[in-house]
């Protein structure tokens, strides 16, 4: 992984053949295909907004918005699904650093798949939480190693409460990948690939 900002603009465009090539497949399938998500991933494009002391490269906001142009000229819904991918991990700054590296750095080529809409439970049980629910589509989900599912707080059979308003969270979960299902049309299934503006 690289920590260099133009280096990670040079990674992004190494891959840009890659993309190309797989165009029609994006197009078709509306997903990265596979072997496209882990040179994205091994050229350290997924880590670029995670802090340097977790492992990631820790890049500035105008590189960062570079390295997704790079990739977007190459095709608008690879850069939509490379930024979805990686902004998450701006969220590694505001935890330990000891669980940020069990999200991003202990699993091989991690990222986190979120859907802003509180659409999960989290149960209090007397160990923590139980997380419980449906995640809505979310870009990448299919190939994320965690999801963040934005949960309410239930609490003795209620939603609990911050104030007045219904306190959610994310609580981030492995991912079930190899039984995951994307229920509903294929439209719902991802962005198609030239067509998608950022």
């Amino acid at each position: 992984m690289t920590t260099d900002g133009r280096s990670l603009i040079d990674a992004a465009r190494k891959v840009v053949p890659q993309i190309r090539a797989a165009a029609d497949e994006i197009e078709a399938r509306r997903e990265l295909p596979r072997s496209l998500f882990e040179a994205m991933a091994d050229a350290g494009l997924f880590h670029m907004a995670i802090p340097r002391a977790v492992g990631g490269s820790e890049i500035d906001l105008p590189t960062y918005v570079l390295v997704i142009e790079e990739i977007g000229k190459a095709d608008a819904s690879t850069g939509w699904c490379l930024n979805q991918g990686a902004i998450f991990g701006t969220y590694a700054a505001r935890m330990p650093r000891a669980v940020a590296r069990t999200i991003w750095v202990d699993v091989p080529r991690a990222v986190v798949a979120n859907t802003p809409a509180a659409t999960a439970k989290a149960i209090v049980v007397p160990s923590g939480y139980r997380v419980t629910g449906r995640q809505g589509f979310s870009t990448g989900c299919r190939h994320a190693a965690w999801v963040a599912a934005h949960a309410q707080i239930i609490e003795n059979g209620k939603v609990r409460l911050e104030g007045d308003q219904p306190e959610a969270r994310y609580m981030l979960c492995r991912s079930p990948r190899p039984s995951c299902s994307t229920p509903g049309t294929p439209a719902a299934c991802g962005a198609r690939a030239r067509t998608t503006s950022l």
